[in-house]
């Protein structure tokens, strides 16, 4: 997302990458490591910044969501058909909540 359209040749994204936000969610996740960084020279408060895939589990649902991990569970249940085929191009890595927290 923050480091914009990668090629194959490009992988895996090493830390130096440049980045170059296609969307507003890629440049507000931009904006913010800018900011933890900014942060730390100016306060010495240092920080730990994490690129997560997609998370998915319970405690991480709304209304509204664009999860397609939760959109494809919510289907399943409903025992509605869903299409794979459509997000084809933008599958991702998943993780489960419970892999990225301790409880």
């Amino acid at each position: 997302m923050q480091f914009g359209r990668i090629d194959s040749k490009d992988l895996p994204v090493s830390e130096d990458h440049v980045q170059a936000p296609i969307s507003l969610y890629g440049v507000h996740k931009a904006t913010a490591e800018a900011y933890c960084k900014v942060y730390e020279r100016t306060y010495g408060l240092s920080s730990v910044i994490v690129r997560l895939p997609p998370v998915y589990g319970p405690g991480i649902t709304g209304k509204q969501t664009r999860s397609v991990v939760e959109l494809f569970i919510k289907k399943a249940l409903k025992n509605e058909p869903f299409k794979v085929k459509s997000f084809w191009r933008r599958f991702e890595d998943f993780i489960y909540i419970d892999d990225v927290i301790a409880r």
